[in-house]
């Protein structure tokens, strides 16, 4: 595997993909560790944590071969292990961390702090209220709908332009296999994502504003920011009013979910679905 794209989204994601395909091919070949090469002298969270979730799917250790400044980064945010304490921040870098979907709520609180702790004073407060909203809503649809016992996390926040990096995953159902059984039930990916960003829930309720749409709202129309969900062999980015289709070569067990904006104060209530 490796790591050369820097900061264009599509390149980004089609190498992701192509890492993601060799790591099942790894794992399909009874391999127990993989080489990961990084020739980049940047990466960003949606790079680290795709990796990172998958190769422990699968039971495959990492070995890191890269510079000493990108070495010395995945060490202070515990890539490619991860986590389950974020004592461990340091900078602008939060740690990879594992979270336990159905008990983890206090070290959840503390990731969120240290998110806001790096935000300008001028926007923090504004920004608390937004981000322990995304959170909630995301970390509802994994406890709902991944079943899955653990799953991860992992932000950036760059001062110098304000602009935050938010990466979530679960490598549990998917959507897809969220909906069987119930009135949205649907046969491929893509039609699982849009049920998602429908708000059409695969339980018998849903609480008004909750779920992926207002999520995806607030970050793309609010922040305007970008949104790009990838589940089975499917992937949506949704940017400047746009929802773009793109099928993987590769198949991401369960939910990833990144994020990218760039801060400023945003009333979130005009977002929220059932307003």
């Amino acid at each position: 595997m490796e790591i050369t794209q820097e900061f264009d989204l599509m390149k980004i994601l089609i190498e992701t993909d192509r890492n993601l395909r060799i790591l099942k091919s790894y794992s399909n070949n009874g391999r127990n560790s993989i080489t990961l090469n990084i020739e980049a002298d940047w990466v960003t969270p949606f790079h680290l944590l795709a990796i990172s979730a998958l190769s422990r799917y699968y039971g495959l250790k990492i070995v890191c071969k890269c510079k000493s400044n990108v070495k010395s980064y995945l060490n202070r945010i515990s890539f490619p292990e991860g986590t389950r304490s974020v004592s461990t921040a340091s900078g602008t870098a939060l740690p990879l961390t594992r979270l336990n979907s159905r008990n983890d709520d206090d070290v959840l609180g503390k990731y969120e702090d240290q998110i806001i702790n790096k935000v300008d004073s001028g926007l923090r407060s504004n920004f608390r209220n937004n981000l322990k909203y995304m959170t909630s809503e995301l970390v509802t649809n994994v406890r709902e709908h991944a079943k899955v016992d653990n799953y991860w996390l992992l932000a950036q926040h760059w001062p110098r332009t304000d602009t935050c990096k938010i990466a979530i995953a679960d490598t549990g159902v998917g959507y897809l296999n969220s909906y069987k059984g119930t009135s949205y039930e649907v046969t491929t990916h893509h039609e699982a994502i849009q049920n998602a960003l429908e708000g059409n829930s695969s339980k018998d309720w849903i609480e008004r504003g909750a779920g992926v749409p207002s999520t995806v709202r607030i970050f793309t129309e609010g922040y305007g920011g970008t949104v790009v969900v990838i589940t089975g062999d499917a992937i949506r980015i949704i940017r400047g009013g746009k929802s773009e289709r793109f099928r993987l070569n590769s198949f991401w067990p369960g939910t990833l979910i990144g994020i990218r904006f760039n801060l400023k104060n945003v009333n979130i209530y005009p977002y929220l679905s059932g307003y």
